[in-house]
Parts: structure tokens; C-alpha cells; sequence
């Protein structure tokens, strides 16, 4: 199967979604001394993260909890709560 960049870019978004989904899959499952899970972070997204952890530490009612999440996704996604009911 081969495909050009700007084919897979002309597809729906829920398609492009679904090869991203695979790529990175693929990728996560390969050989361990060839896992794109470890590989170090960029310094620029370390940086990202770093924010984000003094964000939550700094202002933590700005954030909601795990529970309070499901919820939420609940309510925008119910195929999801259908989804973890029957796991």
C-alpha cells in the first residue's frame, strides 16, 4: 500500500485520525531498542510540560479530576461511557 503525503492529507479528518493512530501504534510496538516511546523528549516540549506541572501545582482548581474528566467526556462522548461499562 503506498500513498503520497498529499493524497493522505485530502482525506477526512477521521481518516487521517485513524493512520496517525496507526503509525503511532506501530511505532510504540517495534523492537525496544528502536521505541519511539524511548526516545528522549525535545527540550522544547519538555518545557511545555514543565509549565503545565507548575500550572497544576500553582492553580489546582483551575483543573478537574480524573473522575470529573470521565464525566465530561461522558457527557460530549456517551459511546465512550458505553465503552468502559462493558470492560
Amino acid at each position: 500500500m503506498s500513498f503520497e503525503v498529499k493524497e493522505i492529507l485530502a482525506l477526512p479528518d477521521k481518516e487521517k485520525k485513524r493512520i496517525a493512530d496507526l503509525i503511532y501504534e506501530s511505532l510504540a510496538s517495534s523492537d525496544e531498542n528502536s521505541n519511539i516511546i524511548n526516545e528522549p523528549l525535545p527540550e522544547w516540549q519538555k518545557n511545555i510540560l514543565d509549565e503545565r506541572i507548575t500550572d497544576l501545582k500553582e492553580h489546582p482548581e483551575n483543573f478537574l479530576s480524573w473522575e470529573e474528566t470521565k464525566k465530561e467526556l461522558d457527557s460530549f462522548y456517551p459511546e465512550l461511557r458505553n465503552k468502559r461499562k462493558n470492560n
